[in-house]
């Protein structure tokens, strides 16, 4: 595998006189971008850490090299530009630290995912990304007791509702929701489980786990997809070493030297 060491991308074809990503006119070979590097995206190809590009099947179109400890990341829907002290748009900030990486958005929050290596638990208003569908978590405020007598309507068994899971339309309202209570454990998937999106190509037969703890608390688990269960970033968060972000739909894989 070979690389323009002007700006990253993959060579597919080593005949090519110009690069398919910047179009700058390469040379024979073509290694990992050097620090001899320049960039017309404004990225000093030389650093400890950098991005992996992905496509939708999961391959490395373009590798990003970061040149200092602290780098901006923004996207326009279309390009995706790295540096430093860049501002507007949507995109982060990533900041080396401590053995790993500080991820912050900048702009719409919304527009950056973190995909989840393990069991994590979730906080009022957090937002996450199943296949193509955004979901968001929000809690109870009211404590939701029923009192049964003899004229009840409706069941008293669960006693409360602790929690709700929010499908969100592209404008932000609510399509659908799906309640929690202690105990309650709900698989979301395409084709099995308790909350079934068959219309999602994107989603996996079984994606994920949502889980409401006695004590009321919730979690989320990746069950075995193949693409991933992300949440949205509202504060600085630390990533791991080949972790995966998701940023205005482009996903990229963050490597640490």
């Amino acid at each position: 595998m070979t690389f323009c060491r002007s700006c990253g991308t993959i060579r597919t074809d080593e005949t090519a006189r110009f690069c398919a990503g910047c179009g700058v006119r390469l040379a024979g070979g073509g290694g990992p971008p050097g620090p001899g590097s320049t960039s017309p995206r404004g990225v000093a190809l030389v650093g400890k850490a950098s991005l992996s590009v992905l496509d939708s099947v999961g391959s490395v179109t373009r590798v990003v090299a970061l040149e200092s400890e602290t780098a901006t990341v923004l996207t326009d829907g279309v390009e995706l530009m790295v540096g430093d002290g860049m501002a507007g748009g949507d995109g982060a900030t990533l900041t080396m630290e401590d053995g790993g990486m500080r991820v912050e958005p900048v702009g719409n929050p919304r527009a950056l995912y973190v995909f989840l290596t393990q069991e994590t638990p979730l906080t009022d208003g957090d937002v996450l990304l199943l296949g193509s569908q955004v979901i968001r978590y929000r809690r109870w405020t009211d404590d939701g007791t029923y009192f049964a007598d003899q004229n009840q309507l409706g069941s008293i068994i669960p006693g409360r509702d602790v929690a709700v899971l929010e499908q969100l339309r592209g404008d932000g309202r609510v399509r659908d929701t799906l309640y929690l209570w202690p105990k309650r454990s709900v698989l979301v998937g395409r084709e099995e489980g308790d909350w079934v999106f068959a219309y999602d190509r994107t989603m996996s037969a079984r994606h994920a786990a949502i889980v409401c703890l006695e004590d009321g608390s919730v979690t989320v688990r990746d069950v075995g997809s193949r693409n991933g269960v992300a949440l949205a970033v509202r504060g600085a968060r630390r990533i791991a070493s080949g972790q995966r972000l998701s940023l205005a739909g482009k996903v990229m894989k963050v490597d640490l030297a």
